[in-house]
């Protein structure tokens, strides 16, 4: 679907700590022989060198809108909406287990994780970073709302992306910028003036 892409509405990713990542992207369709992706359908959003930016399942069907006629028949935008790949176990419901007791956030979210979908997600990327003392999992919360409150126990920020689960400690991940890089442009980055945080 890259062809398709809308060049005046570009994709959209949009990122929260310890929640979804979500993105909105908008196809144009011209002719008949365009196939609308359909409601839980793969997505992933790549730069052309093959980082993936984004990985998840459409959410919803899409929904669309009628532009006009064009030299092939007429012509349609579709709007898309992709939640990220943890929508894919808060489609499952959790069995009732015993609380995790004085076990590490991560061992608790990879447990999680194995019960859903078992062998289904790559958790090398989960730290198992504090115990915590007592940590009952409700079936009735999605694991998304598990991995979420885990994640705030531990002082961790958690992220479903390409398959992986990843669970690092909060401020772990540090991006400095590089000079020296050809694609930096330091007048880009204008300082901020406002009133003092309080």
């Amino acid at each position: 679907y890259t062809a398709a892409l809308d060049g005046e509405r570009l994709p959209r990713v949009h990122r929260r700590l310890n929640r979804a990542a979500e993105m909105r992207a908008w196809l144009v369709a011209e002719g008949p022989g365009f196939v609308v992706p359909a409601a839980g359908g793969r997505v992933q959003l790549a730069r052309n060198d093959g980082q993936k930016i984004f990985t998840g399942y459409l959410a919803a069907p899409a929904e669309y809108e009628y532009l006009g006629w064009g030299a092939r028949g007429p012509v349609y935008r579709y709007a898309l909406m992709a939640s990220g790949d943890e929508s894919l176990l808060d489609r499952k419901t959790l069995l009732a287990r015993v609380p995790f007791i004085n076990r590490g956030a991560g061992e608790a979210l990879q447990q999680l994780a194995e019960d859903l979908l078992p062998g289904g997600f790559d958790c090398s990327g989960v730290e198992n970073l504090s115990a915590l003392p007592w940590y009952s999992a409700d079936p009735q919360k999605r694991w998304s709302e598990h991995a979420a409150e885990l994640a705030l126990r531990a002082r961790a920020c958690y992220r479903a992306h390409d398959g992986g689960r990843r669970l690092p400690p909060a401020g772990a991940p540090r991006h400095e910028p590089d000079e020296a890089s050809p694609p930096f442009f330091p007048d880009r980055l204008p300082p901020r003036t406002g009133p003092p945080l309080a």
